[in-house]
């Protein structure tokens, strides 16, 4: 394994919850991992939300990915019926050379 891949961790316990209808004004926020990579840029992975993942070349557009992203698992989470998957124990190791960012996104 290279020093910058994150590792899954397998036994995550994760928790459906209840989606609300959101207002404009509500508010999600949740911790994300943005890890560079070899070729330049990052991939960026929602913490708590097996899934949702994007990549950037910049630490500011990687924010704004996965906001973008969460926001699109959210709003497809909610067409289907179904309740938010939210793991109460992260997902996956932070490797030593990543960057773990507070994302915050109205939806």
């Amino acid at each position: 394994m290279k020093t910058n891949e994150l590792t899954n961790k397998p036994k995550a316990d994760v928790i459906a919850v209840d989606i609300q209808t959101p207002k404009s004004d509500h508010v999600h926020d949740f911790d994300a991992v943005l890890t560079p990579e070899d070729e330049g840029g990052y991939s960026v992975f929602a913490l708590r939300y097996p899934g949702v993942v994007s990549q950037a070349e910049t630490v500011e557009e990687a924010k704004q990915n996965i906001g973008d992203a969460f926001l699109a698992m959210l709003e497809a989470t909610k067409k289907r019926g179904r309740k938010l998957e939210y793991s109460n124990t992260p997902w996956m190791d932070i490797a030593f050379n990543s960057l773990r960012v507070r994302v915050r996104v109205n939806g």
